[in-house]
């Protein structure tokens, strides 16, 4: 294929408008940026629908990534180093950026795959939920992630989850009555994440099917939780800090609950 040097290009024009969350939506596609993400989406199982390389991509996991990419079928299109800025989100991108079909949405199928569930109630750092993607991913739980979080597509998710969300059951844009009542439905206990729990993580049962809800980075989590039947709990933090990043609380109480089960 001829190289594109056009930022006006149609093509170009619509992969750089999935920039946009609205249009991620509405087509149901995402922008991964650089190789190692790209790869890692891949072998998590993301389907691509192209991708678009530059001059840039000189490296050899770039070399290797589009090798592996022509063999899967994906069309490759060459575009000038100008036109990829255009595409990208960060400041200096690497030379390649797939186009991506979003993660599947399992819905509330997602409280069948097995025992352990974290629930993002509107979390809303790009970052945090990327670490946490990765942590879900890791232990082999489900992630609910309530209405108000940040955007799943969102580049900076993609990013930072380095290709988990295509790892990871997912019901997305969930409804509080919704969730509690399947969680109750399939025999969950819900522990809210809260520093006022009257209980530690380390002094409660954490046997069976576990749900766990860290709340929003500002606010914490809806006190309509515990309304719900959710019993609140905390991390003890014996040190001059009043709470910890939503990525590590994540990653402590789901690999607490992990360790148990080994």
């Amino acid at each position: 294929m001829e190289m594109i040097t056009s930022i006006h290009n149609e093509r170009v024009k619509r992969a750089r408008s999935l920039r946009e969350g609205r249009e991620r939506k509405r087509r149901g596609l995402l922008l991964i940026e650089g190789s190692r993400f790209i790869l890692e989406a891949v072998e998590a199982g993301a389907r691509l629908s192209e991708c678009f390389y530059s001059e840039a991509a000189t490296a050899a996991e770039d070399r290797r990534l589009i090798a592996l990419l022509e063999q899967l079928g994906v069309e490759l299109v060459p575009v000038s180093h100008q036109v990829l800025i255009t595409l990208a989100d960060t400041q200096t991108p690497q030379g390649i950026i797939a186009v991506a079909y979003a993660p599947n949405q399992a819905g509330a199928d997602v409280l069948t795959r097995g025992e352990l569930v974290l629930v993002a109630d509107e979390i809303r750092d790009p970052g945090n939920l990327g670490a946490i993607l990765r942590t879900v991913a890791a232990v082999g739980a489900g992630l609910i992630l309530m209405a108000g979080s940040v955007d799943l597509t969102n580049p900076k998710v993609i990013r930072s989850s380095a290709g988990a969300c295509y790892a990871v059951p997912i019901w997305q844009a969930a409804k509080l009555a919704e969730v509690t009542g399947a969680l109750k439905q399939h025999g969950y206990r819900t522990f809210v994440m809260d520093m006022n729990g009257a209980k530690s993580i380390y002094q409660v049962d954490l046997s069976g099917r576990i749900a766990f809800v860290i709340g929003n980075e500002a606010h914490g989590p809806s006190p309509a939780w515990e309304h719900q039947g959710a019993e609140l709990i905390h991390i003890p933090m014996p040190g001059r800090v009043e709470s910890l990043n939503a990525g590590v609380a994540s990653a402590l109480v789901l690999y607490e609950a992990l360790r148990r089960r080994l």
